[in-house]
């Protein structure tokens, strides 16, 4: 997970997997002897309705990270990331194999089958940027120099959004930029994203602050280059160092283990909105939960303004829909609570579509991703209008 920067946990999927979401603690009893400190083998866990844990380990910046599996059904196998016993990812595999202990063997996303839970979570965080986002300023990596969709995220996790974005979109290329070299491993080898060993770079540029003497930076490309993680940075020092102009979409995914945001965010906003609108056209930042006092309703009109008065004209703050909620609860935490206060905000800068352009896309987009993307920016137009927004 992209550390000093911005990840929540939707307690499912994608993602991505950071804190970005609402969160549940999962309760676990161990049926077996935990590993000696320092190893990486897998604890005999049962965890209610999670699955068994096939992989744990500890990480410097999210402390604890596991892995735990359920076999479904022909080879499909149902993946959840979670760390400090936070749910952060979830994600359905398909598998070729299975290795010696039964587990699932030679594995990627599907393409087909998505897991309700991630669902919502990602048409919450691509319906409306896809819909609003128009330029195409990438060029890198293809052979005919054309135009790709340009998508940056902060907070790489179980890579889950880039890999969906991937299977969904041929003109796409995306960068992920993650401060854990750890959870891009765990995504690579438990996940299904296929990233070859690292390269490393060193980087002179104003776009690495990152507290490392020898300013080193890991490399991963997928083989066809459309989508590249960088492990070691941090993610508002790589904006810096990025021409102006250069992300049609940027995500923002990251929060600490415990699925609470940094605080480097709230103390850094104004710098992260300043470079945001230097080279993005569209932000979507996976928002904290709140309640809905008047003084978190403040609070996030607070935000909502410093994002207006850095260049978005257009803002919107949202969150889950009725039935987003109904898959939440279904499966992660019934009550009429669950997920009610997880909240999203999506910044659209000069450059991208206006609001009736923005739907037409929305409709367009629907007949390729199965996101429900129409009806979702529509839903989140009429809260902003019942709101004054």
């Amino acid at each position: 997970m992209q550390r000093p920067f911005l990840s929540l946990s939707l307690l499912a999927l994608i993602s991505s997997f950071h804190p970005c979401r609402p969160v549940r603690p999962h309760g676990y009893i161990i049926y077996g002897a935990k590993s000696a400190p320092g190893k990486e083998e897998p604890e005999k866990f049962a965890y209610p309705g999670g699955g068994e844990a096939i992989y744990s380990t500890e990480s410097d910046f999210l402390g604890r990270i596991e892995v735990l599996e359920q076999s479904l059904w022909n080879g499909m196998y149902h993946r959840t990331l979670l760390t400090r016993g936070m749910e952060h990812s979830e994600a359905l595999l398909e598998c070729s194999d299975q290795d010696s202990d039964l587990h699932g063997k030679d594995c990627h996303l599907s393409k087909t089958e998505i897991d309700p839970v991630e669902k919502a979570y990602l048409r919450n965080v691509l319906a409306g940027p896809l819909a609003f986002a128009k330029g195409k300023s990438w060029h890198a990596g293809s052979r005919e120099n054309a135009p790709r969709l340009h998508v940056t995220v902060l907070g790489f996790g179980a890579g889950t959004i880039p890999m969906f974005l991937l299977n969904h979109m041929e003109a796409v290329h995306v960068t992920a930029i993650e401060i854990d070299p750890k959870v891009v491993e765990v995504a690579s080898k438990f996940f299904g994203v296929p990233l070859p060993i690292p390269h490393q770079r060193f980087s002179a540029m104003r776009d690495n602050d990152f507290d490392s003497p020898d300013k080193v930076i890991d490399r991963r490309c997928t083989a066809d280059k459309r989508l590249c993680v960088h492990t070691k940075q941090d993610g508002l020092d790589y904006l810096r160092g990025m021409p102006p102009n250069s992300v049609d979409i940027l995500l923002i995914d990251c929060f600490d283990g415990d699925g609470s945001a940094p605080k480097w965010f709230k103390e850094r906003l104004p710098d992260l909105v300043q470079e945001a609108a230097r080279v993005a056209e569209v932000v979507v930042v996976n928002d904290e939960d709140s309640a809905d006092s008047p003084e978190e309703a403040q609070k996030r009109a607070e935000r909502q303004q410093i994002w207006k008065d850095g260049g978005f004209p257009t803002v919107l703050s949202y969150g889950f829909d009725d039935d987003d909620l109904v898959s939440l609860r279904a499966k992660l935490c019934p009550g009429s609570d669950c997920g009610k206060r997880h909240r999203f905000l999506m910044a659209a800068s000069p450059r991208a579509r206006n609001i009736s352009a923005a739907v037409q896309e929305s409709s367009r987009l629907d007949k390729t991703l199965g996101l429900s993307a129409e009806a979702k920016l529509q839903q989140v137009l009429r809260n902003s209008l019942r709101n004054g927004l």
